[in-house]
C-alpha cells in the first residue's frame, strides 16, 4: 500500500508532517537490529485516497535515530518498516502545540 498511494499526511505524537516532509520517511526500510523498544509514539499515515493507517512509531533503545513503525490498522499489528531518520527527535517528550493550555 505505501508503494501504491502517496502519502499526503503524517502524523506521530501530535505532530504533523507535510507531503513535503514525510516524502523520503517510508521509502527506504531496513532490518529490524533487535526488539529494544524504548518510548513509542501514536499516529496515522493518510493517503491521497483519504485512506487512513493507524500506526505506532517505536523508538529503538540502542540505535540512534532508529524507528520501528508498527501498523495498528488491523486487531493483529504488522512492522511496515525499520527507518532510520533524525526528523522524529524533537517529538521526543514534547506535548504538541494543541494540547498545551
Amino acid at each position: 500500500m505505501l508503494k501504491e498511494n502517496k502519502i499526503t499526511l503524517v502524523e506521530v505524537n501530535g505532530f504533523p508532517f507535510a507531503q513535503e516532509d514525510a516524502a523520503d520517511l517510508f521509502i527506504k526500510f531496513e532490518g529490524d537490529p533487535g526488539r529494544f523498544h524504548c518510548e513509542s509514539y501514536p499516529g496515522y499515515i493518510t493517503f491521497e485516497n483519504n485512506e487512513l493507517i493507524p500506526i505506532e512509531v517505536i523508538q529503538h533503545c540502542y540505535e540512534e535515530n532508529k524507528y520501528i513503525i508498527v501498523s495498528k490498522k488491523y486487531t493483529t499489528d504488522a512492522t511496515i518498516g525499520i527507518i532510520t531518520t533524525s526528523k522524529f527527535n524533537y517529538i521526543k517528550n514534547k506535548i504538541p502545540f494543541t494540547d498545551q493550555q
